[in-house]
């Protein structure tokens, strides 16, 4: 309510105010006091006692300017009887202080806590010491504050601390000044522990779980009914999980907060936001009772239709604070099981069937390269893969097609349904196509005067550039250019043409130079090309 008049002095105003919220005759005027409250900061500003302040007119008091009646307003502080008012001083902080337990890292809630830009860090670990009665000679103290993505100075020194739009800021010096390293409101955490305190910062308990807690989001998730196993269910005990962050910064972690067994399984997590839908997945597998692969995550926010989660190489931090998430068993109606045919190029047996894997419509190309490397290994395949030394690309029938690239998205640019075929080739170095304009040609040296070839090669052709087919093949062989020929050949893979026949039936060409030109335009990924030295008969 609005009730004091701008030219009534401290004395008065506070008479009027006490009055009209009915505090007298309960509370005398003697505990009663006026202070100065800062909106934006949620913090008091300053105090003022009676026998400083009484001549002064609360206009004077508030400096009745347009900014300082928006940004700021007069309360009425009350004490009890054998309480004694604190001194507020202009630029006070408004801090909310949450202390971690060490042994299991929960986070309590935050209690209010005055501070003043004058002390030190040091100093505000004995008013925590004391406000929560836990050491200060072996507490810690981190700030949460926001991070600011234009900021370069953040993007490089907090690189390891960016949890969304925050990161938590280690008050390691005891000797520097409050002013120095806050503003007017904020979060601070505190551990107090004396081996951890013995720990570098970065390897410390304090740096783990503040890390997870300003960079989790809690789950909520809706579990389909857990059918009966052999040797009964297994139960869903509320720990932590550690999951590797590939990306580094350490690990990441998932805490199962709280578990219902009850007609509707609903289990709460707490999780970092770093984590992907697909790691989730897998943590999710002994509480669901299936594979991965057998169910689905959905996402439901304000009672709208459910969405699928497709995109699995997502992470936690695309959930909005309020969504939920629904398991359901089954396959996903935009999964697609594709078979995989290992493709050796120069061995006697050059394709033999690999496995069978289910790829989710929009997977990334490389993504689902990695899938199969995982579950090759899983299941035995005698063969290494490393994710740069191999390429898919399109089976049809027994010939070769289109080489699918990393950044190519499952069904939008790599077209499949179930069933659909696909080579995984191994190489012996790092793919050299990149691009879509790019061609990849085997070429096999012919050599007449011993009616024999040596061993598959492969050439990338840049048509952009429309780099010389018989540079790129001379660069490979060592013949000079002038000494080149070569023909294409028509049919499947391999080439099916017997060596008596590739001199007589194959069409020699001597002044093919470009990959472009007729009757060499390759129109897609995977043509043989012969070639020979004009000088050997």
């Amino acid at each position: 309510m609005d009730f004091v008049v701008p030219k009534e002095k401290e004395q008065e105003a506070k008479n009027s105010m006490r009055k009209s919220m009915k505090l007298a005759p309960h509370i005398p005027i003697e505990r009663c006091r006026l202070v100065r409250y800062y909106y934006y900061y949620e913090a008091m500003d300053e105090s003022f006692d009676l026998e400083k302040f009484q001549d002064q007119t609360i206009d004077k008091l508030m400096g009745m300017s347009v900014d300082n009646c928006y940004c700021s307003g007069i309360f009425l502080q009350t004490r009890k009887e054998n309480e004694n008012f604190k001194v507020y001083n202009i630029g006070g902080i408004n801090l909310k202080v949450s202390v971690i337990e060490p042994s299991n890292g929960e986070v309590s809630a935050a209690k209010p806590m005055r501070a003043e830009h004058g002390w030190t860090v040091g100093e505000l670990k004995q008013c925590i010491g004391k406000l929560f009665d836990i050491d200060p000679s072996c507490m810690r103290l981190v700030l949460e504050t926001y991070y600011d993505a234009d900021d370069e100075l953040l993007n490089e020194f907090y690189l390891s601390f960016l949890a969304g739009n925050y990161y938590g800021m280690h008050l390691a010096n005891d000797a520097a000044y409050l002013r120095e390293v806050m503003s007017r409101r904020h979060k601070l955490y505190a551990l107090s522990d004396f081996e951890d305190y013995q720990r570098e910062y970065n390897k410390s308990l304090m740096h783990r779980y503040v890390t997870f807690h300003l960079q989790s989001v809690m789950l909520h998730i809706s579990m389909p009914s857990q059918p009966e196993r052999r040797g009964g269910k297994e139960e869903v005990r509320r720990r932590d999980i550690a999951i590797p962050n590939t990306g580094g910064s350490g690990e990441m972690m998932m805490k199962i907060v709280s578990v219902n067994e009850g007609r509707e399984r609903k289990i709460q997590i707490k999780a970092d936001n770093r984590i992907s839908f697909a790691q989730l997945k897998e943590k999710l597998v002994p509480m669901v009772g299936v594979p991965a692969k057998g169910f689905r995550l959905f996402q439901t926010k304000d009672n709208q239709p459910e969405q699928e989660i497709l995109c699995l190489s997502d992470t936690l931090a695309k959930l909005s604070c309020d969504s939920k998430i629904v398991v359901k068993l089954g396959k996903g109606l935009q999964d697609y099981r594709i078979k995989l045919f290992l493709l050796l190029v120069n061995n006697e047996e050059f394709c033999k069937f690999m496995m069978e894997s289910i790829v989710s419509k929009n997977t990334p190309v490389r993504e689902f390269k990695k899938q199969i490397i995982e579950e090759a290994e899983i299941q035995g395949i005698d063969c290494v893969l490393e994710l740069d030394k191999m390429r898919l690309r399109k089976k049809t029938s027994r010939s070769l097609g289109q080489i699918y690239l990393d950044h190519q998205l499952i069904y939008k640019d790599v077209h499949v349904s179930n069933g659909s075929e696909m080579y995984v080739e191994l190489l012996k170095e790092p793919d050299l196509k990149k691009h879509e304009a790019q061609r990849q040609v085997y070429v096999i040296r012919w050599h007449p005067s011993q009616c024999s070839v040596d061993q598959t090669d492969e050439i990338i052709l840049d048509n952009k550039q429309h780099l010389s087919l018989k540079e790129k093949l001379s660069e490979l062989s060592g013949i000079p250019v002038e000494y080149i020929s070569v023909a294409k050949d028509t049919g499947s893979f391999p080439s099916q043409i017997a060596h008596t026949d590739i001199e007589k039936k194959l069409k020699w060409y001597s002044d093919i130079t470009i990959s472009g030109q007729i009757p060499f335009l390759l129109y897609d990924d995977g043509h043989t090309i012969y070639y020979k030295d004009n000088r050997e008969s």
